[in-house]
């Protein structure tokens, strides 16, 4: 009879209810945070970034991804000699998107650079 309850009691406590809270949650597949070294994207010549996806709902996300770069000004050179030095840039890349979808499969609603 010891055993029995003690079985019982054991279960009772280790299921847990519930109620009311929703969690959104990401597929387990997707990072949320992400640093990315880029080479010759976002107009400069390298830059690193960090983005972030917030799930706002089971089937749509938010990301957000802001970094520093690096430019240098191109010049063509065709008429004459470019004895000038060029000029240096900081870069700001900035986007935001929506996605809607599951999984691996994503429409993207709108996309700011």
């Amino acid at each position: 009879m010891k055993i029995t309850t003690s079985i019982v009691f054991a279960l009772f406590l280790s299921g847990s209810v519930h109620a009311q809270i929703e969690e959104i949650t990401p597929p387990k597949s997707t990072l949320l945070n992400n640093i990315a070294l880029n080479f010759f994207g976002d107009g400069s010549i390298v830059s690193i970034n960090y983005e972030r996806l917030f799930p706002v709902k089971e089937d749509l996300l938010l990301i957000g991804k802001i970094g520093i770069g690096y430019n240098s000004e191109f010049r063509l050179c065709l008429w004459g000699s470019c004895n000038s030095p060029t000029t240096n840039y900081l870069t700001l890349p900035l986007h935001l998107s929506g996605n809607l979808g599951k999984e691996k499969h994503f429409y993207r609603l709108f996309h700011f650079h």
